[in-house]
């Protein structure tokens, strides 16, 4: 198979993946159960080795893997564990999960005093999926701006655009499932 044909195929899996990232903020939007849907998105496109997402009562890291406890006690992982990339905080209690399913990132933001996660047993606050985007950039030595290439994430359980911190966003840090730092960085210059 050559590389064309290869390009042609991943770039057709990455808009299959961001429309159903969309449709699953419509049609929550609609029936009125954003949690559940963006829940069913993760059980689609990360499922747990047993269970459910919707059934998930906290999130920790046992040392490279991601395991989520359940009401009685039980536990899982993700059915396919290197799609767990990185965590913010503590692997006891992250503030931020990193999964990642091609070249597409999805953030779990955990918070249980948030308007969202203090409403649902895992403190799930947002549930973001990364797609590709542009961003103006002040180019240093110039007075023009550069464009570049950067993440822009889709908010699965808000309703509000996440552009205001695509800058912070693409320069946050998490730490990687080995420990090491995993940064989200602009994508390149044009």
């Amino acid at each position: 198979m050559n590389m064309t044909m290869m390009n042609t195929q991943n770039q057709q899996q990455l808009h299959h993946f961001i429309g159903e990232a969309i449709a699953a903020v419509v049609n929550g939007a609609k029936r009125g159960v954003s949690l559940e849907s963006a829940t069913e998105f993760l059980d689609r496109r990360f499922p747990l080795a047993r269970g459910s997402h919707k059934m998930v009562k906290s999130y920790v890291v046992y040392y490279q893997h991601l395991l989520a406890f359940f009401e009685d006690g039980s536990h899982s992982g993700l059915e396919t564990s290197s799609q767990f990339v990185a965590l913010s905080g503590h692997k006891e209690e992250p503030c931020a999960i990193l999964l990642k399913s091609g070249d597409i990132h999805v953030e779990l933001t955990l918070d249980k005093n948030g308007r969202m996660g203090s409403a649902n047993p895992a403190h799930i606050e947002d549930i973001q999926v990364e797609s590709p985007g542009f961003c103006l950039r002040e180019s240093e030595g110039c007075a023009t701006e550069a464009i570049s290439q950067c993440r822009n994430w889709l908010s699965l359980l808000h309703s509000a655009p996440c552009d205001d911190d695509c800058r912070q966003r693409n320069e946050r840090r998490f730490t990687a499932k080995d420990g090491g730092e995993y940064q989200l960085m602009s994508l390149g210059l044009f």
